[in-house]
Formats: C-alpha cells, structure tokens, sequence
C-alpha cells in the first residue's frame, strides 16, 4: 500500500517542473500514504500551475489556456487526418451514377460526369472529401424549380434516400440527402442567373462519402495530447523569459501578433470542428481552413513565424539580450 501510495505521488508529482519545490513535496507526502482523488485532482492543478513560472501573473494561465486549446485543434485535426486515410467507403461507380442521374434528372440532356476518386482532394485553396456527380442542362422539369423539388423528394424517398435539408428562393434550389454510406447533394439554378444560359449547366449533383461517427471519436481524442502540449510548451517559455526583461517581453509582443494572425482561420475550423462533433455531415473535413492554401492562409503561415519566433526567443533567453540577438544584427 504504501510503495503504491509512493509510486503514485512521485507520477502526480511529475506535474509540478523539475527543482526543489518537487522534491519538497515529495518529501512531505511520502508518511500519507495512497493519495485520495481530491488530493490528487489538487496537485496535478497546482502542478500544471506551478509549470507556467510567473505566479503573480493571471494573464499566464489565460495565454496557455489558449495555446492548448489551439494545439488540441491542431493534433485533432491531424488524428482526423489520419483516420480519414483508413476509412474510405467507395464512391458510386458508373453504373450506379447514372442510376442516380436517372432518378434525381430523368431525360436531363448534355451530362458531364465528374470523379474526384481521392479519400481527400485538395484543389487551389480548399480541401474537400471526394465525390463523383454530374452537371448538365435544365430541363423543362427543373425550370419549374417547386414542383421539381417535390418530385425529386418522393423519387428520392423511394429510392431509398433520406431528405436531411431543403432550400428553395426565385433562383436557387437544393437538396442534401444520404443513403447508406453516402451524402448526395442536388443543386439547381435559374438559367437566367448566367451569362450565356443555352450553354450553362446550372444542374449540379454531388455524391460523397458519410464519415463514420468513430472518425469524430479519434480526433476528439486526438484533442488531449494538444491540450497537454500547449500548456507545457507555453510554460516552458513562460519560465525560460521569466527573469529575462528583453526576451519576456518581445514574448509578449509576438505572442499577440500570433494571436491575432491565427485566430481567423484557427477559430473557423473550431466551428467547424464543434459541429462535426455534434454529428453534423460536411463535404470537408474541419481542418480545412488551417490549410495555407486557404482563404487568409498567409495569415496562419505568418502567425507560424511569430511562434516561431516565440521558440527561439526563449530557447536563447537567459544568455543576455545582447547575446541572445546578436544574430539579428549581424
């Protein structure tokens, strides 16, 4: 009892940085015995407390609270990644698109078929799921966009299809819709929303892949590793800079600069992440605003240089500024 009552305060007592305070601790608990969950909860809180150095500061805890969270959107985002890659369903083949097609636009005229056959496909500046579908010309059915709406229900019931979302406006009609493994949207518009309506295809139909629920569970777990990450990160440079004037705050000043560069695309895919946990279907996967590629992605990349910078400036904290920036004016 009293070796793992030992063992058990020397792992909790691993949340408190390495130094004097650890051992003292240490050293006070050991005649307790087993640790009961209230103490621990206890110490592992001061512990994580203790790693942000700067005790008289509030504004630490906050900055590293924000750190982890955004690192816990990172690595959940890459656990999604990777468990995306091992979990494809397969796509309508011909056949069954244009059993689709048949269904969704009987005697639809000039069909162009599409295939994006990637688990992933990444195009100028997005990253979507792959999906196969077709565009083609209006018909005499689809201009009349109401009652085309309700027949493509009761066909698509029939078929097997469930209706998730319908929109319809003076210029606009879609459908989203799922079958067994499948998402299937169906768009249509006006002719006269075009530029040269005897050759548009104002007709859209795209089929994708339902990612399953244990994909969500992965990269809800992916987010614990980040959490952690963040906060001993951001407590490592809070320590190194502490006692360093210069480089505490240069840290400052970057660290607001990353914030602010990040937060547009970090907060996007936030949203977006909350909702794939909420179990609600998407024809991208939430990362895909932390992409550079992505709108405001020149943002991010230099958010990326301000961290970086971060980084450097702690690892060289604690030489004195005039040699920690030598480089600099070299």
């Amino acid at each position: 009892m009293v070796t793992t009552g030992l063992r058990l305060y020397r792992l909790i007592l691993r949340t408190y940085p390495k130094g004097p305070r650890r051992e003292e601790l240490y050293g006070t608990l050991v005649e307790k015995g087993r640790p009961s969950l209230r103490e621990a909860a206890n110490l592992i809180r001061w512990g994580l407390r203790a790693r942000l150095g700067r005790p008289r500061s509030r504004m630490v805890v906050v900055v590293a609270t924000l750190v982890a969270l955004m690192a816990g959107l990172f690595t959940a985002a890459m656990a999604s990644r990777l468990a995306v890659e091992v979990s494809p369903a397969a796509l309508p083949d011909a056949a069954q698109l244009t059993g689709i097609q048949q269904v969704v636009s009987p005697g639809a005229q000039d069909v162009e078929f599409v295939r994006a056959d990637g688990v992933l496909v990444q195009d100028v500046d997005q990253v979507t799921y792959g999906s196969a579908g077709y565009r083609s010309r209006n018909t005499a059915e689809t201009r009349d966009r109401t009652a085309y709406l309700a027949g493509l229900q009761t066909r698509l019931r029939a078929d097997g299809w469930h209706i998730d979302e319908t929109y319809l406006d003076d210029e606009r009609m879609w459908l989203d819709a799922r079958r067994g493994s499948w998402l299937m949207s169906v768009e249509t518009d006006a002719d006269e929303i075009f530029v040269d309506p005897e050759n548009a295809r104002p007709l859209g139909v795209e089929v994708s892949r339902v990612i399953p629920r244990w994909v969500d569970v992965v990269a809800a777990a992916g987010v614990l590793p980040g959490l952690l990450i963040g906060w001993l990160l951001t407590g490592w440079v809070s320590r190194r800079t502490e006692h360093d004037p210069g480089a505490s705050a240069r840290v400052k000043i970057f660290t607001a600069v990353a914030f602010v560069l990040v937060s547009p695309n970090l907060g996007q895919a936030a949203v977006m992440f909350g909702g794939s946990m909420l179990g609600g279907s998407s024809w991208a996967p939430f990362w895909a605003p932390l992409i550079y590629q992505y709108e405001l992605g020149l943002l991010q990349v230099a958010g990326t240089v301000a961290a970086l910078a971060i980084l450097l400036d702690a690892l060289l904290a604690g030489r004195g500024v005039s040699r920690s920036w030598a480089w600099a004016r070299r």
